[in-house]
């Protein structure tokens, strides 16, 4: 399961490095280690840790672990690269999702992270768990008027590090991935005519109609949207 403080501990870190302006660097799980935990079973899991990482801020993202450690945990928790040093499925399921942010950084880096808003998705029936503990920013944003999912959904709002006025935001499926499960998104934000959208790595022009997109973001998945005037 998901812990219900993962989103707690973002919320913590990325707010005490924007405090003290150092950048905020993360790890994502990709093995078990001791009871309770395993392995991500897919690459929509990797990418689900990786894309809500980003929503908060991260601008480094490390693996744990990528050779599995010896005579430690137990014989059950494999790494990336296994005891015999072979490549494990975890190892091509990162290798993928690091292509992919490999090619977003080129947009990512050039923003800096603000807040993160959290929308509880208008298809669930309680309020989640991790959404709970987080003093969740309900303050307007820039131009961002509403944000509307079907899932529950996290929206990192970000501003330009060198142009005043630019914004950006990190949409992410905060669903567990095992359920695969599309998150139907409505973004409005005043003003815009369209916006570069990045998902899976990918830059597309989406026009706006009357300042809103309508995004569909895959199980696991985020989309880093910049709007433009």
């Amino acid at each position: 399961k998901i812990t219900d403080d993962v989103l707690y501990n973002l919320e913590i870190v990325a707010k005490l490095c924007k405090e003290a302006n150092i950048p905020m660097m993360t790890f994502v799980s990709t093995m078990c280690y001791g009871l309770g935990t395993r392995e991500p079973w897919s690459v929509e899991e990797i990418r689900w840790q990786v894309m809500n990482e980003l929503a908060y801020g991260s601008i480094g993202i490390q693996y744990f672990c990528y050779f599995t450690p010896l005579g430690a945990f137990t014989d059950e928790c494999i790494a990336m690269i296994d005891h015999s040093g072979n490549r494990t499925d975890v190892y091509y399921d990162v290798q993928e999702v690091n292509r992919e942010i490999l090619k977003l950084d080129e947009a990512y880096l050039d923003f800096k992270w603000e807040t993160t808003k959290l929308i509880s998705g208008s298809t669930m029936k309680d309020t989640n768990k991790a959404f709970k503990l987080c003093n969740n920013d309900t303050s307007k944003f820039m131009n961002l008027e509403s944000v509307e999912g079907t899932l529950d959904t996290l929206v990192g709002c970000f501003t330009s590090k060198t142009e005043e006025g630019r914004e950006a935001y990190m949409i992410t499926n905060f669903n567990e991935p095992t359920q695969n499960i599309n998150d139907e998104v409505s973004v409005k934000i005043n003003g815009a005519k369209g916006a570069l959208v990045y998902i899976n790595g990918e830059a597309k022009d989406v026009k706006a109609k009357n300042g809103k997109f309508d995004l569909t973001i895959d199980s696991g998945n985020g989309a880093f949207l910049i709007p433009y005037k």
